[in-house]
């Protein structure tokens, strides 16, 4: 028994490896990246500006950048910054200025969702255009509210409870951590897509992605404190362009193995 449970492991790693390989998944991934890159300021501009109308912009401020400090390994705080000023320089576009950004978001959202579609396989009777950017929005738009909402706890913790008893919630703020990961990674592979997913299926490929996602950041920070050096005399002062770039090709390569993982799982249920 424990040789077939061992034996059927390797097999679905084999076939999430070879399918991501055969379907092109690190070009994907590439691809990706480089639209994450060119959509990441007017995303989060976007973001703020509509969140802002019902939440004060201090505290909105205060989420954005405790998610860049932690799921930006050692240039979160850089990145934040710079965000601040792309912020601050948008208040003063105009209406239309501020809607094309919002496209703009919208079409970045689309590129993740042609690229898990190209590894679930997409079925062209499953689109339903409207009813799929209005389920999107909710999702991204509920990831945001639930963030704020974890910030809100994480700010309780840290300033209203002594010193020592910090060490002992230490663990449980890591926990919320990775549960705001997994539900986020779960919450997208189900409803981002056009194709349908089962929710187990989402489920199992959250926490895999999760978990990478928090590997990912361990040996990424790794990296970057060793070859730091090697960044700044390449690139000096656009070092964090490059770096941010990598990670962002990180990030794409965990969020399509996911969807091959789905894709295997779909498999082995139909077969």
């Amino acid at each position: 028994m424990k040789f077939e449970v061992k034996n059927k492991i390797f097999q679905t790693l084999f076939e999430v490896i070879y399918g991501f390989y055969r379907k092109d998944g690190l070009q994907k991934a590439s691809a990706l990246a480089y639209t994450f890159l060119m959509s990441f300021a007017p995303f989060f501009i976007s973001v703020a500006s509509i969140i802002t109308l019902f939440i004060p912009a201090k505290i909105y401020t205060q989420y954005e950048n405790q998610v860049f400090t932690t799921y930006l390994p050692v240039i979160g705080k850089q990145v934040a910054k710079y965000m601040g000023n792309f912020q601050a320089h948008a208040l003063d576009l105009s209406i239309i200025s501020l809607t094309i950004l919002f496209i703009t978001s919208l079409l970045m959202i689309n590129t993740l969702r042609y690229c898990l579609d190209q590894l679930l396989g997409f079925n062209e009777g499953e689109l339903h255009i409207g009813f799929k950017l209005i389920l999107i929005l909710a999702v991204f738009a509920g990831l945001i509210l639930s963030g704020i909402i974890l910030l809100g706890i994480h700010e309780i913790i840290t300033h209203y409870l002594p010193s020592y008893a910090l060490k002992h919630f230490s663990f449980l703020i890591s926990l919320l951590q990775y549960l705001s990961s997994f539900i986020a990674f779960s919450l997208i592979y189900k409803f981002v897509p056009h194709s349908k997913v089962r929710f187990q299926h989402a489920f199992v490929a959250g926490i895999v992605a999760a978990v990478l996602f928090e590997f990912a950041k361990f040996g990424f920070a790794l990296y970057i404190r060793s070859f730091s050096n090697a960044q700044n005399v390449l690139y000096g002062s656009l070092a964090a362009i490059p770096i941010f770039l990598l990670w962002l090709y990180i990030i794409s390569i965990i969020f399509l193995l996911g969807a091959q993982i789905i894709s295997v799982l779909r498999h082995d249920q139909t077969s």
